[in-house]
């Protein structure tokens, strides 16, 4: 049976490391984040992230002492990385459906930058390292629960805020893994320029129906 691990069982791996010790931890980290996002936690290893490296197994422990911690500290720093993104957004603007449309472009253009952000969302939300507890809580809800602070203002009367957030972030969510569909059904690469512009039109103009214009 799998341990389960809880993510305030795990320590920071970020303060009082030594600088020479920073560029493979976080080259191990980037591969991690990378694998976890294309295949899944449950189906990475720690070998996996080894060979991809380019590096002994026991080279990664000795940076991360399990695959959980590697996959906290891969969640963590996305997490911070995006939450950085959305304070200097919701600092700038005032409470409107174009400060929405700012945020959410800036989400956009940060989960292109960064796909395995939403593809490792994607993945839990489906039981994807399911051993590992507490990661919402402590990880994600904070920026969840600002998130929603900030549109319940300005939703449209009658709307649901938190439905309303959500329905645009699974929408573009969903655009990242496929982009447009062509007429053969087959998917679009979401970073093309082209459809990119017509996604984001779209996306406004989503934002526009669901939020009060100020």
């Amino acid at each position: 049976m799998a341990m389960t691990i809880r993510a305030s069982t795990v320590r920071s791996d970020e303060s009082g490391m030594r600088d020479e010790e920073e560029e493979p931890k976080d080259r191990i980290r980037g591969v991690a984040g990378r694998l976890f996002g294309e295949l899944g936690y449950d189906a990475v290893s720690t070998q996996m992230i080894a060979d991809a490296a380019g590096i002994d197994a026991h080279a990664v422990a000795d940076h991360y002492p399990s695959k959980a911690a590697l996959y906290l500290a891969v969640l963590g720093r996305l997490q911070r990385l995006w939450t950085d993104q959305m304070a200097s957004v919701l600092a700038g603007h005032e409470p409107t459906a174009d400060g929405v449309m700012t945020l959410m472009d800036r989400y956009l253009d940060f989960c292109l930058d960064h796909p395995e952000y939403p593809r490792l969302l994607m993945f839990r939300w489906m039981s994807d390292a399911s051993d590992i507890q507490g990661a919402e809580e402590q990880i994600l809800a904070p920026t969840v629960n600002e998130s929603v602070r900030a549109v319940r203002r300005i939703v449209t009367p009658g709307m649901d805020a938190e439905a309303a957030m959500w329905t645009i972030v699974w929408t573009v969510h969903g655009y990242l893994q496929a982009g447009f569909l062509d007429e053969s059904a087959r998917p679009s690469p979401p970073e093309d320029p082209a459809i990119l512009d017509r996604f984001r039109s779209h996306l406004h103009q989503l934002i526009r129906m669901l939020f009060a214009s100020g």
